[in-house]
This record gives C-alpha cells, sequence and structure tokens, in this order.
C-alpha cells in the first residue's frame, strides 16, 4: 500500500473563533507499522480510521483502533500511534481548540482517558468523515466547512451518549463518570460542588446516588482514593511530603498531612517509617 498524505492548511487571513475553532484537517493512508509519536499537542485532535486498524499509546495503555472507529488526543499529553503491520490504517483528522472543545468532549463522555470513540454510531459520522478525505484530496476545503463538519461530529458523539443514558439508568451513568473523573484527577483539589457541576445534577442528588451506588460518601472516596495513591508514593519514592501532598492535590503541607493523619491514623512520616521498617525485616 502506497502511503498518502495530504494536511490543508489554513488560510493566513482565516476565520478563528473563540468558541469552536479549526486548525486543521488532513488524511493519511498510512505505510506499515507506520508511527507517530510520542509527542505533546497543543490542541484536540479527533484521528477517524476509515479503513485498517492500529494502536493508540497512553499512559502505559495500548488502546486498539480500528476502521470505523475515532480516537481523541487532548493537548499537554503525551500520546503515540502506530499503524498495523498488515493492515495499516486509513484516517482523517481534525484539529481544533476553544472555549466550548473541554466541555462539548466531557458532554460526550470523552476524554484522553477514554481515548477511543465507540463504534456503534450510525452511519452519519462514517459519511461525514469520508467526505472531508474527499474535498481535502481534492483541495476543495473551506474552513467553515470543516467547521461545520466538526459540529456535526459533536451532535453524533452527544446524540451517541444520550442514547447510553436511555439504556442504562441513569443514576448509574452518573456515578460511573464521577468516579472516571476523580481516578483520572486525583491530583488535583477535587471538590462535590465541582464533581456534582461536572455533572449538571443538584448536589444532594449526586451525594444520595453516589453513596446508593458505592457505599460510600464522594468525598469519602476522593480521600481514600488519595491517601491510596499518596501512601505508595510514601513507600515507593524517596519523594518529600510536600511533594507527595502537591503529586494528590494539596498545596498546604499542614492540610494534607491533617488528612492523611485522620484517613490512616498516622502521620505521613510516621507511615513511611513504618512502612521502612517492615520493608527491613522483609528483606532480612
Amino acid at each position: 500500500m502506497k502511503s498518502v498524505f495530504k494536511e490543508y492548511s489554513l488560510a493566513v487571513a482565516g476565520f478563528k473563533f473563540s468558541e469552536l475553532n479549526i486548525l486543521s484537517a488532513g488524511s493519511h493512508t498510512c505505510d506499515p507499522d507506520y508511527r507517530y509519536g510520542p509527542a505533546v499537542r497543543s490542541h484536540y485532535l479527533i484521528h477517524y480510521v476509515l479503513k485498517g486498524s492500529g494502536v493508540l499509546h497512553f499512559d502505559g495503555k495500548d488502546y486498539p483502533v480500528c476502521a470505523g472507529q475515532a480516537f481523541l488526543i487532548e493537548p499537554c499529553y503525551i500520546t503515540c500511534y502506530e499503524a498495523d503491520s498488515k493492515e495499516p490504517w486509513e484516517y482523517v483528522w481534525i484539529g481544533f481548540d476553544g472555549d466550548y472543545a473541554k466541555s462539548l468532549l466531557e458532554t460526550a463522555g470523552i476524554s484522553q482517558f477514554n481515548p477511543v470513540f465507540p463504534k456503534e454510531f450510525n452511519c452519519k459520522l462514517n459519511n461525514i468523515f469520508l467526505n472531508l478525505r474527499d474535498l481535502i484530496r481534492e483541495n476543495s476545503l473551506d474552513e467553515m466547512y470543516i467547521l461545520g463538519s466538526l459540529t456535526q461530529i459533536f451532535s453524533c458523539l452527544i446524540d451517541f451518549s444520550s442514547h447510553i443514558l436511555r439504556m442504562y439508568p441513569k443514576r448509574t451513568i452518573y456515578v460511573n463518570r464521577a468516579i472516571d473523573y476523580i481516578n483520572n484527577n486525583f491530583h488535583l483539589p477535587i471538590s462535590v460542588e465541582e464533581l456534582a457541576k461536572l455533572l449538571r445534577i443538584d448536589r444532594k442528588y449526586f451525594c444520595a446516588i453516589f453513596k446508593g451506588e458505592t457505599g460510600i460518601s464522594p468525598i469519602q472516596y476522593i480521600l481514600s482514593l488519595k491517601v491510596s495513591k499518596a501512601s505508595q508514593l510514601l513507600i515507593d519514592t524517596s519523594f518529600s511530603i510536600g511533594e507527595i501532598a502537591r503529586s494528590v492535590g494539596y498545596d498546604d503541607l499542614f492540610t494534607f498531612s491533617r488528612m492523611f493523619h485522620q484517613q490512616t491514623g498516622v502521620s505521613p512520616s510516621q507511615f513511611r517509617r513504618t512502612a521502612d521498617s517492615s520493608i527491613g525485616v522483609l528483606k532480612l
């Protein structure tokens, strides 16, 4: 298979919208084992696979992607992707940014930690990307057309997300999304208010359904995860207590130490000394 690469470049006087802004579009028929990265991008990218298959590598995980699926790359994350050695992929991509980009992706349930779009989309999405590929190759694109295509893509994603919500109890979907967010952002200072706002539901209702599904409150889940991650860092690394505190979302060392003591009954320093002693005994 002959490699074919085509990228649409913006005109000097191109349009720019703060809400959703098109930066690039292109198509690539890849050679076997073609690889891009590891690299960090400065904007969002959606790749849609028209033919063949490949793998997206991110955060130590491999995400197989085949024809009919798409994958997301978010800015500021190190990612890598490569074509299959026997059936290398052909894909079309759109690069974009804007104030609404993150919230649209969150509404669709897609993020860098859940980067592969389900294959169950209708043929509308496939047709959108096929048209884009053909127009890119013919140099017949303009920015407004690409922007219109991107809004149609988001319409498909959000419509599919709504379909999933109709198939499963909403409370389960809400709780699963909250848990995914907490697991992927434990290094940030997460609040219950923030989670409820992210899910667009009432705070009291969110707390009630979370406890009903998990048996514990959202704040207890957050604290337990932060303590678990901090404990592992105390055992496995030589990071200072302050560095570990910041790694799990606490800029204030005293607040972190107090939280850790409340959850474990010992201070971070005592925990580390006990862990070191236990390891020393095991080594003997």
